[in-house]
């Protein structure tokens, strides 16, 4: 299969919008302390691992990646909360793929006033569902995988 040169670009330049995002809200940049970042890898039988890491910074915790599944979501959040004892203020959305944002409204429930970083791409993806991941995920999971409408409430 080929990718038109210019989408290859665009994705680079959107993850590298991301990793500047994700510097310029947090203050992590501190020469004396490094960087701790915790993990959750999803624990589902039937379907592919999903990971979401957080770091606290002065301003509150950094959350990327909101999981796949309701339950996981879940999980990954009492997972945060045994690890660090302060307020998701911002979540990161890497791209568009239903593993990394279906979790979302999980997130957004426990953490209301945390602000949700991503490209354009996935916001259109959270939107319009315009190559039908969002619904294919839903009747697959059933329950286990949010509405189409709560994802688009919680972005």
């Amino acid at each position: 299969m080929k990718i038109d040169i210019s989408k290859k670009i665009i994705y680079f330049l959107s993850i590298f919008a991301i990793t500047i995002t994700i510097i310029t809200v947090s203050t992590i940049v501190v020469a004396s302390e490094p960087l701790k970042v915790w993990s959750y890898a999803s624990q589902v039988n039937d379907v592919d691992a999903v990971n979401s890491h957080w770091f606290e910074t002065s301003e509150g915790v950094v959350a990327i990646d909101a999981q796949r599944l309701l339950p996981e979501a879940e999980r990954a959040l009492e997972h945060l909360r045994r690890t660090i004892d302060a307020p998701v203020t911002a979540m990161v959305i890497t791209h568009a793929h239903t593993d990394h944002y279906g979790g979302l409204p999980v997130w957004k429930t426990a953490f209301p006033h945390a602000r949700i970083f991503t490209d354009e791409t996935t916001l259109q993806s959270i939107r319009t569902d315009g190559r039908g991941f969002i619904a294919a995920r839903k009747e697959r999971h059933g329950d286990r995988f949010a509405n189409h409408d709560d994802l688009k409430a919680a972005k």
